[in-house]
């Protein structure tokens, strides 16, 4: 059998409950506030404004343009600075301390003969091509500007040789950065 309440037990049973359920409210907003300035505090940390090159640590890879092997320069210039570990590669450009972008193109230069009999399947293409490249800061600022051509003798692919010559400057800029500052 079921017992009957006074009705003023059940209203003060009732007023605990919504007292506690207000407390744990308030408590559940005060949490989410809370971690949302601490989230806010942590991204403000993480993708600083670079004003040098020295200041740069993380990158964002942007665009090389729309001509033919830009799409693989780019590609490659994130490869080697993976490798070099001079930098971290971010996913979008509100991560980054700096953006990277510019222009690359490479085109047919001439072909060379592998046999001397005249034929068009006994010859292979000679490659050229430029990568020029600036880093810019938040503010839209050049930090720096880099221009790479492949040097007298292309051994590797000439995708890989201007995407390691700008990695290496790139690195070789940041070390000049350092040394200056310590």
């Amino acid at each position: 059998m079921r017992s009957i309440r006074p009705p003023e037990l059940v209203s003060r049973r009732v007023r605990a409950g919504g007292i506690r359920v207000r407390a744990f409210l308030v408590v559940l907003i005060c949490v989410a506030a809370v971690d949302t300035a601490l989230l806010a505090r942590s991204r403000a940390d993480a993708a600083q404004v670079a004003e040098t090159v020295r200041q740069v640590k993380r990158v964002y890879v942007g665009s090389f343009g729309s001509k033919p092997g830009a799409s693989e320069l780019r590609e490659r210039v994130i490869r080697c600075l993976r490798k070099t570990q001079a930098v971290e590669i971010v996913p979008s450009p509100s991560d980054a301390d700096a953006m990277i972008t510019g222009t690359g193109e490479i085109w047919i230069k001439e072909y060379i003969r592998t046999n001397p009999r005249p034929s068009p399947w006994n010859r292979q293409p000679v490659y050229d091509g430029y990568l020029s490249v600036q880093i810019k800061g938040k503010d839209d600022r050049t930090l720096s500007s880099y221009r790479v051509t492949h040097g007298k003798f292309v051994w590797d692919d000439i995708t890989e040789e201007l995407a390691k010559r700008f990695a290496k400057k790139f690195q070789a800029d940041l070390k000049e950065s350092w040394g200056t500052s310590n």
